[in-house]
């Protein structure tokens, strides 16, 4: 890929968390590589609604 270039990621739930809120996660990028640096790149959010 060349620099510049917009890449969708897609995650597939394994299970829900028991508690509704706003979870936060690092996203980092590796490039391709035997020996790659990561970047960081920012936080990714999630947010679950209690289940009532």
């Amino acid at each position: 890929m060349s620099p510049g270039t917009k890449i969708t990621i897609g995650l597939k739930a394994q299970q829900n968390p028991q508690r509704g809120g706003v979870y936060l996660f690092g996203v980092t990028a590796f490039a391709i590589g035997e020996k790659p640096h990561g970047q960081f790149l920012g936080f990714g959010r999630l947010q679950f609604y209690q289940h009532i």
